[in-house]
């Protein structure tokens, strides 16, 4: 039975980053800059610019 199979399943890391809100995932990636921000220096001058920039880049049209 799927229903039961899925219920035995343990949370994977990779769930529960999925789970994450966009606020939550710029917080856990303050530690390095989302891609095309990298040249602006947002880790060098303050995490909560960092943070600002990821959930900037998170919130943009994914490119495919």
């Amino acid at each position: 039975d799927y229903e039961r199979d899925y219920e035995l399943k343990p949370v994977t890391n990779a769930d529960r980053t999925r789970s994450m809100t966009d606020e939550e995932l710029a917080e856990f990636c303050i530690w390095m800059c989302p891609p095309g921000y990298d040249e602006i220096g947002a880790c060098e001058v303050a995490k909560e610019r960092c943070y600002n920039c990821w959930l900037d880049w998170l919130k943009q049209e994914a490119i495919t």
